[in-house]
């Protein structure tokens, strides 16, 4: 079986290891993102109120093959307020302790790595991490085929649909002969040109758990 999109080993063993990652995919050389991190206490439970300066602060990014990257945390005004490399708020203390927006330094998002992990701890404080995929968006339509066939891929596990899941199309069992390929979209679909025949879908997602590949047949 072939993978159209990337080489998936270092990918799996990451989301294998042992740590619980929270999760992202962005699409590489993006620029100005931000994402959302929960920060534990050493007992485990949410660590409230901590700032850009608080005590012991460590914040590294480490791409696919590389060694850690330190980045300075910067203060933000409010949760909404413009990205700034290394910016870091907590959301809302009273609504939501412990979630904390974190500015993404541009350069750990380049193109050239399959992931990278943002890490960030404090004294008194586990060392937390987020896993950040950097794959390419999602092909609304992919194939030379004369017929529009669109396939929807929900979760194993809540039936809810699966957004930028990796989807691809063979002509035989074995996957080798890879003839479309994309991701879903934001609710969970793909559209492929095929033509008149039956068909094999291989789905690649963390979400998806179901035996791959499934039969389609365009009519």
């Amino acid at each position: 079986m072939s993978f159209p999109f990337l080489n998936t080993d270092s990918l799996v063993s990451v989301l294998n290891d042992e740590a619980e990652y929270m999760a992202y995919r962005i699409t590489p050389n993006s620029s100005a993102k931000s994402l959302v991190m929960k920060i534990r206490g050493n007992t485990g439970k949410s660590k409230k109120g901590l700032a850009y300066n608080s005590a012991g602060v460590v914040s590294s990014y480490t791409r696919e093959g590389a060694a850690p990257v330190s980045f300075a945390l910067v203060s933000l005004a409010s949760g909404s307020a413009s990205w700034v490399s290394g910016g870091f708020i907590e959301l809302n203390q009273s609504l939501a302790g412990g979630l904390y927006r974190v500015d993404i330094p541009n350069a750990a998002l380049l193109s050239g790595a399959q992931y990278v992990l943002i890490s960030i701890s404090f004294t008194g404080t586990l060392e937390e991490e987020v896993l950040v995929q950097l794959d390419q968006p999602f092909v609304s339509a992919s194939g030379t085929g004369a017929k529009s066939h669109t396939v929807q891929v929900n979760s194993t596990a809540g039936n809810v649909p699966v957004v930028a899941a990796a989807v691809w199309v063979s002509t035989d069992l074995a996957g080798d002969n890879v003839i479309a390929s994309g991701r879903t979209n934001t609710f969970g679909s793909a559209t492929f040109l095929l033509d008149v025949g039956t068909y094999y879908l291989w789905v690649l997602d963390e979400a998806y758990l179901a035996n791959n590949p499934t039969t389609i047949t365009v009519v």
